[in-house]
């Protein structure tokens, strides 16, 4: 049951993760350029932690927000509840 559970959250920890990638670039794109963004990727990724709210506060599109913490969120609790699990075997 435990391994469901960390194959579901880690999936899920993947597939949001390549998500928020490819978002925060355009963002980042349409923000600095294309140049810039890899730069910043690269060097300073601090950029795809601030690109979210970013787009949240200047367009009001939170709904990338809203996905890429929220579904952090729900993984690590699929992770607890494992984690819990095999604590009570």
């Amino acid at each position: 049951m435990t391994w469901v559970l960390r194959i579901v959250g880690g999936v899920g920890t993947v597939g949001i993760g390549a998500w928020g990638l490819y978002v925060c670039y355009g963002i980042l794109q349409e923000w600095l350029g294309t140049t810039l963004a890899i730069i910043g990727i690269v060097v300073l990724p601090v950029g795809l932690v601030v690109a979210p709210f970013y787009e949240g506060i200047v367009n009001g599109n939170w709904v990338v927000v809203l996905i890429l913490y929220g579904g952090s969120i729900g993984t690590s609790v699929l992770f607890a509840i494992a984690s819990k699990i095999d604590d009570q075997n």
